[in-house]
């Protein structure tokens, strides 16, 4: 989809820039994307499907099932009727589709002959096979944004588990490969230079980021089970990675951003329109990119329920393939009803504050206040140099979900979606009252989270992110060994662990807090009546009980211990955990044999199914 600037308005204040425009696509007010659609499909047998926004035309791939007179060719059709406009012959079983940015040419794979090879739709030319290693289809197919000549497959080796081998071609033929035996099985281009890369065939599930210079890939980054899942695709739009399981990723710091809840099967993304859409059995689903909230959805009836593909058709059209191998296209996708007006704010070289009231709509900028407009809808800060720092102060009346990494903040207030790049130290002040989410992601150093009641701080390498206030808090451990320290809140408080997960849960009747891949978690609970349930993993680890204080050691190194609880209980997973319960003047002990308990007045630890319980005077 294509966005359109219609103005641009700039004043300067307070050492900032602030400008405000208006931009063509992006959601409505109401949940109306989806009210409108129609649906027409063909059956065709297709394997795949690419649009061209040039010419408003659909190409699909046909394999030799389908027979006269369409097997074995790449056709061509008008993307409202879904009639067949054109044919050319290019081969036996022809698959994966790619079209060049300028529209000059389409790949596909020929599976029939383990090679790859191009069409060019202005000059009917078709051009030569060009094999691929070792008896390999083509599993995906990317062309160069920089180069229409150049393309990157994904190959998969017939009769082997290996897959994701990358093959780099040009006119000349084979210029470079990298053969990882379990290997980039889906591929997308994240800017001219950057190619990401994901492993769906073993349970590694590996992410890779690679630098292309036009001839040769190298390899930056690699990292595991950030996406999960197998037969899962991938796509890229805005800096982002979307994948078909509904997880979104930032390519850059390999780490995931958010997932949209029940957002999975074929997906097309647009993160400049800021929608997201999935179309999984006959449910079409449309979420917002910067909330992960679904938006509308509608029932669109299509034939088989798996879906290949999903693409972009033009302006208010969505095209798919099924695994029938039927070519459809919806039409009526209501993208929006008017502009929304954005306002960016662009710090000064030194130290900047900068506050934003979401309820008076005010924004203060180094102690220079100015009132926001009610029809802007999307805001942006970016602190271009100094020690910049940012609070943002919720809107009483809305639910909100801020998401805040590193250095940059988004908050969806509803009426407003405010975002920060470049700020050294984050705040997100949400009303007591509220329902809003915040969702921390730390960086891959050594980091430190501080949990106060209502506050919760995350000190890390490049700054300070903190929160108060807020009704639910998930913070999520990137890397290094991160640690948490955790006070209880004045009423009761229950805790749940998993420590084979690495997995934190603290609720009461104000908030919940969710930690998630911490290796060291300490938590004092405070006042009233306290509970924890700890579930260890199937390795050895060992409890050590002394009045109200407990911690929990295993055998990585990981330490959770657990003061002035109530009641505390420790089920084992298996690996031969050992207890040393630690008698204090008043404590008694019992038991059978399967679980202990150590216990007086104010508190009760029990322990089941431990490999060895020692007891000591």
């Amino acid at each position: 989809m294509i966005s359109k600037v219609k103005t641009c308005i700039a004043i300067v204040a307070a050492s900032a820039l602030i400008s405000t425009a208006a931009s063509s696509n992006a959601f409505a007010d109401e949940s109306e994307f989806l009210d409108n659609v129609s649906v027409a499909t063909a059956d065709l047998g297709a394997n795949d499907i690419v649009y061209d926004q040039d010419r408003d035309l659909l190409y699909a791939s046909i394999p030799s099932a389908a027979g006269l007179p369409n097997g074995n060719s790449i056709v061509t059709l008008d993307p409202t009727t879904l009639e067949v406009l054109e044919r050319v012959q290019v081969g036996s079983e022809p698959s994966q589709l790619a079209i060049s940015h300028d529209g000059s040419r389409i790949y596909v794979g020929i599976n029939g002959a383990y090679a790859i090879r191009y069409y060019e739709p202005e000059t009917g030319v078709v051009g030569p096979l060009q094999t691929l290693n070792g008896s390999s289809i083509a599993e995906d197919i990317k062309v160069y944004p920089g180069d229409a000549k150049t393309v990157i497959v994904s190959s998969d080796k017939v009769g082997s588990s290996a897959a994701g081998f990358l093959e780099v071609f040009n006119d000349s033929g084979q210029i470079d490969t990298v053969n990882e035996v379990y290997g980039s099985n889906s591929i997308t281009f994240l800017d001219g230079r950057k190619l990401f890369g994901y492993q769906n065939y073993s349970s590694s599930f590996d992410s890779f980021r690679f630098n292309f210079d036009g001839s040769k890939l190298t390899q930056e980054q690699e990292r595991r089970s950030v996406i999960g899942g197998y037969r899962v695709t991938v796509e890229s739009s805005g800096g982002l990675v979307f994948a078909t399981n509904g997880q979104v990723m930032n390519p850059e710091t390999m780490t995931l951003v958010g997932r949209f809840s029940g957002g999975s099967g074929a997906v097309e993304a647009s993160t400049r329109d800021g929608l997201a859409y999935f179309f999984s059995g006959n449910e079409l689903k449309v979420f917002d990119v910067g909330s992960f909230l679904e938006i509308d959805s509608a029932t669109v009836t299509s034939g088989t329920s798996t879906k290949r593909t999903l693409e972009f058709a033009g302006t208010d059209r969505l095209a798919f393939v099924d695994a029938d191998g039927n070519v459809g296209v919806i039409s009526g996708v209501s993208i929006s009803k008017k502009p929304p007006y954005r306002m960016a704010i662009r710090g000064s070289e030194g130290d900047d504050e900068c506050v934003f009231d979401a309820s008076s709509r005010e924004m203060e900028v180094n102690g220079i206040t100015t009132k926001i407009p009610y029809e802007v809808s999307r805001l942006f800060f970016n602190g271009r140099g100094g020690k910049d720092s940012f609070r943002f102060i919720s809107d009483e009346n809305a639910d909100e979900i801020a998401v805040l990494q590193s250095q940059s903040l988004r908050v969806d207030s509803g009426r407003v979606i405010f975002s920060t790049l470049n700020t050294e130290e984050l705040e997100f002040d949400a009303d007591e009252s509220s329902n809003d989410i915040s969702i921390l992601f730390d960086s891959d150093d050594d980091d430190h989270v501080i949990v106060r009641r209502k506050e919760v701080s995350l000190e890390t390498a490049v700054g300070s992110i903190g929160t108060n206030n807020v009704g639910r808090t998930f913070v999520y451990s990137s890397g290094g060994n991160d640690r948490a320290d955790v006070r209880g809140d004045s009423g009761s408080d229950s805790v749940r662990v998993n420590f084979n997960a690495k997995y934190v849960r603290m609720t009461n009747d104000q908030k919940s807090l969710v930690l998630r891949g911490f290796g060291d978690v300490h938590i004092n609970a405070g006042t009233g009546d306290d509970e924890a349930r700890i579930f260890d993993s199937p390795e050895r680890e060992f409890l050590y009980s002394h009045g109200d204080y407990n911690r929990l050691f295993d055998n990585d190194g990981n330490s959770y211990s657990f003061k002035a609880f109530d009641f505390l209980s420790v089920a084992s997973s298996g690996g031969n955990d050992i207890a040393y319960f630690q008698k204090t003047d008043t404590s008694k002990t019992r038991g059978n044999a399967t679980w202990s308990s150590i216990f007086d007045t104010f508190f009760s630890n029990n322990v089941y199914n431990f490999h060895r319980v020692n007891v000591r005077e």
